[in-house]
C-alpha cells in the first residue's frame, strides 16, 4: 500500500473588496508558486508577499523570478533591490518574468547560473558584474540585437545561451 502526504497548503492576498490578487503555494515550509492576476508577478501586492513569507519564515522554492524574493543566510532579499556587493550562493532564475528591463545587479556576483529566458528584454543593462556559470538569454522575444553584447562590465565564466530555444 502507497501513502500519500501533500503537505499543501495555498493562500491568498485580497484587495479591499475581497477579490484575490495573489495565489501563494506552499510545500514542506517553502513557497512553491506566487502568481498574481493573469498569472504575473504581483508587483503591487510584493510588500504583502514579503510580509507574509517573513512572518511565517518559509523558504523560496521554485518562481522566485515570481517572487521576486531570495532567501540566504536567514534573510530575505527582493530581486529589484539588491545591496550593492551582494554575492548570490546559487541561481539567479528570472526566467518569465516578463521583464522588459532587468533588476539592477551591475555590482552584483551570481555564483551559479543567471537565467533570463523568455523575457522580452529590450536591454542588458543592470545584469550581473559577475556570473560564475552560464547565462541564458534565450526565447520570449528577447531583442537579437541586444544579446551580441554584453555591457563591458560583466563576466561571464560559463557558456552564454542566446538565440531561439530549442
Amino acid at each position: 500500500s502507497m501513502e500519500y502526504s501533500l503537505n499543501v497548503d495555498f493562500y491568498s492576498i485580497r484587495s479591499h473588496d475581497g477579490q484575490p490578487q495573489v495565489l501563494l503555494k506552499v510545500e514542506k515550509g517553502a513557497v512553491q508558486l506566487c502568481r498574481g492576476v493573469n498569472w504575473t508577478r504581483p508587483k503591487e501586492y510584493m510588500a504583502q508577499v514579503i510580509t507574509f513569507i517573513v512572518k511565517n519564515q518559509f523558504d523560496i522554492a521554485h518562481d522566485m523570478a515570481c517572487t521576486g524574493i531570495i532567501r540566504q543566510d536567514g534573510q530575505y532579499y527582493e530581486v529589484f533591490d539588491l545591496p550593492k556587493g551582494f554575492v548570490v550562493n546559487g541561481d539567479m532564475d528570472l526566467s518569465y518574468a516578463g521583464l522588459e528591463h532587468l533588476p539592477n545587479m551591475d555590482s552584483v556576483i551570481i555564483r551559479g547560473n543567471y537565467n533570463a529566458n523568455g523575457n522580452p528584454l529590450k536591454t542588458l543593462d543592470g545584469i550581473p558584474k559577475e556570473i560564475y556559470k552560464n547565462l541564458y538569454l534565450q526565447g520570449g522575444g528577447i531583442r537579437p540585437d541586444i544579446v551580441r553584447t554584453l555591457p563591458p562590465y560583466c563576466r561571464v565564466h560559463g557558456k552564454i545561451f542566446t538565440g531561439k530555444k530549442r
